[in-house]
């Protein structure tokens, strides 16, 4: 700890009532205010000589004691950083932009413009005080500050203000008024920077009212600005009546850009206890044109909770934010879960057809794909209860809509399609083939609601041919009664009117199989009479196939032969130019894929010729050819750039790294050099990497979300994934580079970005930072604050962005317990907890198991939750089971494993004594007698039953001693299953 100076001047006059009691004593105010730096000492040491001030009051003792108090604050406000510009300058700016578009030699109006929005922003901004202050909560707690009306910010600020104007008034101030601001200051800086657990109590009291009134509630304000205030008091809540109180009042509601929102922990509560009320209060917020995605988003993470159709409440907080990834894979999550009874229809219309609106409008979303397969197969589901005949209007809808106005591509997109019965709706298929698979499952369940086949056919038959034919085609086949009549007659005008396609042709072959009479002559008149051997021979090389022909001659494949009899001569020619006609019809191929090596345009040697500066600003300013898919690429620019950096990546880390990361910008040319900075050994790096990776924050806050919609080669995790781990590389010894990384880290860890399941994630490369610098800087049992709140953070996201990080956590889960007994013990329940409501608990302790190290301390814990692993994934959970049994922890000796183990599957001790020669094969430390014991150990005959080797227990303890040389000389002459079988005979 730092030794803190003393600074006697007079005792502290006692504090009287204020309009904000406290609990809070001044020992532990002054205590708190001088452990923050030399501006916390100078405002103690300005609270202290204020208080002395009142007991001797002179003619300007008012004026003394506000000044006394101003600079107490100011000196807390310097700990925020600088001071931002204010009003006055953003005047002066408009001022100085003004005249000089007035001037001759200057008739840009921008400059101007941009100084008038700036002076806007200061008008209805926050101020420069509350930035600061902000900006010190911010540094403290590793949060953003919660900031409602009448908070501590609202009254600092106001305080300072009346402080400031004691102090320079020309009358002498009054010097009752001034004391009773500066116990207001005074009070006002226990309450943002005394310790939590003196804080806590006044809370805990407002937490436990039954009816509170609005005192109660100005009380409450009275204590937010420190984020874990809200966090607390929030938490602890159980009852609604605070609900009743609060229902109004902005502390509701979700913070509009970044930030947790206290409030949902409680919300959710009230959503289990008293859904119609919160369902009320949802429909009164403001319409979703009026919030901000984050808030449409966290509104809908609350809707999740509750338990009574709110359909047309998420619809109206929804709309304008459809086009968000992660609005849409939040509304998966939660259409799957809501009650599906009593739902207002339009509502649920409304919000299935914005979402895939949204999808078809844009290609780039973010895992698009994936989210419209998991929204389509909502669309079946929804239909299955009812209202079918209008899913399928809809999905035919805007299935035309994605086809789009163009004839030409249109009749491309269609005969892309592949075969119709073939097509999946998952994920990774293209967004066509998918609403047509959907329309597929959609005919089905229409058909089981006893929707007819003429009402079918009637929402199929608008769509450009040949789908609208493939698509009644492919209906017609799948029917429970195939219609044969209904079959020829869409037959016969697709060989009139449109190519064969795989559905028509499949249909052709259902109507011959069922002997319909008069097949041939229906096609053949379809057809009419095709040219005669002599016509047919008279046809040019040169000239074009008559479509008449080329018709004939594609049907013919699946066609009687009577149908085409008048047609050989002219289907001998097409054979001859074509080959064969296609049993597909006239579909285009699958894409194959041939890989060809990407090229770069500049060399490597030009590239070492130049200074760094100079050779990334040429790397970022080449642009590929757009009309060129195989010539250079900024992948193929990308590979000579790592070479470039790594042969000599001290000469990249110059002082100028943090400009050469922004001129660099594209991720794909980022990845690239964080890959060349990248040392081979354990080698520290110098702080320039640090400036390199706050620059490349900068770029991705400006530009990550336009480069990801439009990609070349990697995305920013793939960035965030090589650069973070970079940071355990620093001298992490100086507190200022520590306190560098943990603000990169924050400004990463984004609870809205979009996630895949299985796909790695930005947050997740910020948890597995935090680990690693935490892991370097932090004492057992201390973590950092700014860990803490990562953590905090990552514990509140939902699957899929959720599970990504908990994969993380349960990977250092061991690491967790052992480092951070106390805070991971608060938190199990959060952390890898059982809970049935939340299932990322469990998804961690399952992580843990899969990528985890063995440790004893969880073994001990969590003992019944391993054994019933066993039966789930039993390969990881053996693992620790047996490590458990070679460190002698209780609970885990031989004979127990051996019995549970047994009655967890047939071949689970066979499996284990395997893995146990395997460990032994590979280790001459490993500990021999536990390993005698499994072996020895008493076991049903059933058990052994199970497994040829479990007779290996019938040796005598003697022949088991040669063990460690059979392992040893295994190491030559094969694997540990060897080793078992030559002990076992």
């Amino acid at each position: 700890m730092r030794e803190r100076r003393l600074t006697v001047v007079g005792p502290p006059a006692p504090r009287q009532s204020s309009s904000m009691t406290d609990p809070i004593p001044d020992d532990v105010i002054y205590e708190a205010l001088r452990e923050l730096d030399d501006p916390g000492e100078q405002a103690a040491d300005w609270f202290a000589t204020g208080f002395a001030q009142i007991a001797n009051r002179t003619g300007r003792s008012g004026n003394l004691i506000a000044y006394c108090g101003r600079e107490a604050l100011m000196a807390l406000l310097r700990l925020g950083g600088v001071r931002p510009p204010g009003l006055g300058e953003a005047v002066d700016k408009v001022l100085a932009a003004a005249t000089a578009v007035s001037s001759r030699d200057a008739g840009d109006q921008t400059v101007l413009l941009e100084a008038l929005a700036a002076l806007n922003e200061q008008r209805n901004g926050p101020g420069p005080h509350r930035q600061r202050l902000g900006a010190l909560i911010f540094e403290i707690t590793q949060r953003q500050p919660v900031e409602v009306k009448k908070d501590l910010f609202d009254r600092y600020v106001a305080t300072l203000d009346g402080l400031n104007r004691l102090t320079h008034s020309v009358t002498p101030a009054s010097a009752d008024d001034a004391e009773a601001l500066l116990r207001e200051a005074f009070e006002i800086a226990g309450r943002l920077f005394a310790p939590i657990s003196t804080r806590i109590e006044s809370i805990d009291t407002l937490v436990g009212l039954d009816d509170p009134s609005t005192d109660d509630v100005d009380q409450l304000l009275g204590w937010l600005g420190d984020p874990r205030m809200a966090s607390y008091f929030f938490s602890r809540l159980k009852s609604p009546a605070w609900f009743k109180a609060l229902a109004d009042h902005e502390l509701l509601r979700p913070p509009a850009d970044i930030g947790l929102w206290p409030a949902l922990v409680y919300l959710r509560t009230v959503a289990e206890t008293h859904p119609h009320e919160l369902k009320g209060w949802l429909a009164r917020q403001p319409a979703g044109r009026d919030l901000t995605t984050q808030q449409a988003f966290h509104f809908l993470q609350l809707a999740r909770s509750v338990a009574t159709p709110i359909d047309a409440e998420v619809l109206q907080i929804l709309r304008g934010h459809f086009e968000n990834p992660n609005v849409l894979q939040l509304l998966d999550a939660y259409l799957l879960a809501r009650p599906t009874s009593g739902q207002d229809t339009d509502s649920t219309f409304g919000l299935i057809k914005e979402a895939l609106q949204a999808l078809a409008d844009n290609e780039r979303i973010a895992g698009g794909s994936y989210i419209t397969g998991r929204l389509l197969r909502r669309t079946v589901s929804l239909a299955a209860e009812g209202d079918a005949e209008r899913w399928l209007g809809v999905l035919c809808a805007k299935t035309r809509a994605l086809l789009g106005d163009s004839a030409a591509m249109s009749m491309w997109a269609i005969r892309r399609i592949q075969a119709i019965p073939r097509l999946a709706i998952d994920d990774g298929t293209h967004r066509l083939d998918q609403f047509v698979a959907v329309i597929r499952e959609l005919l089905r369940v229409a058909e089981s609601a006893g929707v007819s086949a003429e009402a079918r056919h009637g929402k199929l038959r608008p769509f450009p041919s040949p789908l609208a034919g493939r698509l009644i085609a492919t209906d017609l086949l799948a029917a429970n009664e195939f219609d044969p009549d209904a079959a020829v007659a869409l037959l016969v005008t697709e060989v009139a009117e449109s190519d064969p396609m795989p559905e028509t042709f499949a249909l052709l072959r259902r109507v011959r199989e069922a002997n319909v009479p008069g097949l041939a002559e229906a096609m053949a008149t379809v057809l009419g009479t095709g040219p005669d051997a002599e016509a047919a021979e008279r046809l040019a090389d040169d000239q074009e196939i008559p479509r008449p022909w080329g018709n004939a001659f594609a049907w013919s494949a699946e066609l009687p032969a009577e149908a085409v009899a008048s047609w050989l001569p002219a289907i001998a020619v097409c054979r001859k130019r074509w080959g064969e006609p296609s049993e597909l019809g006239l579909i285009l191929p699958p894409p194959t894929a041939v890989w060809r090596s990407k090229e770069s345009p500049y060399p490597e040697a030009e590239l070492k010729k130049l200074p760094p500066l100079e050779a990334a600003a040429k790397v970022a300013a080449w642009t590929p050819d757009t009309n060129d898919d195989f010539g250079p690429s900024r992948y193929g620019l990308s590979n000579v750039l790592k070479e470039v950096v790594e042969a000599d990546p001290s000469r990249w880390l110059s002082d100028k790294s943090a400009e050469i990361t922004r001129t660099l910008g594209h991720p794909v040319f980022l990845l690239s050099y964080f890959q060349g900075l990248t040392p081979k050994g354990d080698d520290r790096l110098p702080t320039l990497v640090l400036d390199a990776i706050e620059a490349a924050v900068s770029v991705y806050r400006q530009e990550g979300d336009r480069q990801d919609r439009n990609p070349e080669g990697p995305s920013w995790s793939a960035v965030w994934t090589t650069a973070l781990p970079l940071l355990r590389r620093l001298d992490l010894t100086e507190s200022d580079t520590r306190a560098r990384v943990w603000t990169v880290l924050t400004s990463l860890a984004n609870p809205s970005e979009a996630a895949n399941s299985g796909m790695p994630t930005i947050y997740a490369a910020v948890i597995g930072a935090a680990v690693s610098v935490a892991d370097i800087t932090a004492a057992v049992d201390d973590p950092p604050p700014g860990f803490v709140a990562l953590l905090d953070a990552a514990l509140a996201l939902d699957a899929p962005l959720g599970e990504s990080v908990r994969d993380v956590l349960g990977a250092n889960l061991s690491w967790l317990v052992s480092h951070f007994p106390s805070w991971t013990a608060a938190e199990w329940h959060r952390l890898a907890g059982e809970s049935t409501s939340d299932p990322l608990g469990e998804y961690t302790f399952r992580a843990y198991l899969q990528r985890g190290r063995p440790f004893s301390d969880l073994m001990l814990r969590c003992s019944d939750r391993m054994w019933a692993a066993m039966r789930t994934i039993p390969d990881a959970a053996q693992i620790h089971i047996l490590h458990g049994m070679l460190w002698g922890v209780a609970g885990y000796e031989p004979d127990v494993v051996v019995g549970k183990l047994a009655a967890a599957s047939d071949t689970a001790v066979s499996a284990a004594a395997q893995w146990l020669g395997w460990a032994a094969n590979r280790s001459d430390d490993m500990e021999l007698a536990p390993v005698l014991a499994f072996w020895s150990a008493p076991r049903s005959g059933q058990c052994r039953q199970r497994s040829t080797k479990d007779s290996a227990t019938s040796r005598p303890p003697s022949d088991w001693m040669t063990m460690r040389g059979l392992t040893s000389r295994s190491r030559r002459r094969g694997s540990a299953h060897r080793v078992l079988s030559r002990l076992a005979r």
